[in-house]
C-alpha cells in the first residue's frame, strides 16, 4: 500500500476518487474514458475470461486432488 498523496498514483488515486481505465488508461480527472460504452464492454470480455480460466484452474485442480469423485 501506497501512501504518497499522488492523485495520479495507481494506489493513491482510486482511494482519492480518481480512477484509471483499465482499457484507455485515461484517469478520471482528465476526463475518463472517452468511449466507456467500448471500455465497459472489454472489461466484461476480461471478466468473462478471468471467470473461465478460474473454472478450468478449478477443473484441473479436482482431476490432479481427486476432488469431486
Amino acid at each position: 500500500m501506497c501512501y504518497c498523496g499522488d492523485l495520479y498514483c495507481c494506489s493513491c488515486g482510486p482511494a482519492q476518487g480518481n480512477s484509471k481505465c483499465p482499457n484507455c488508461e485515461l484517469w478520471t480527472l482528465d476526463g475518463g474514458c472517452d468511449d466507456p460504452e467500448f471500455c465497459n464492454e472489454e472489461n466484461r470480455k476480461m471478466d468473462d475470461a478471468e471467470a473461465e480460466a478460474l473454472a478450468w484452474a478449478e477443473q484441473v485442480a479436482n482431476e490432479y486432488f481427486g476432488g469431486n469423485k
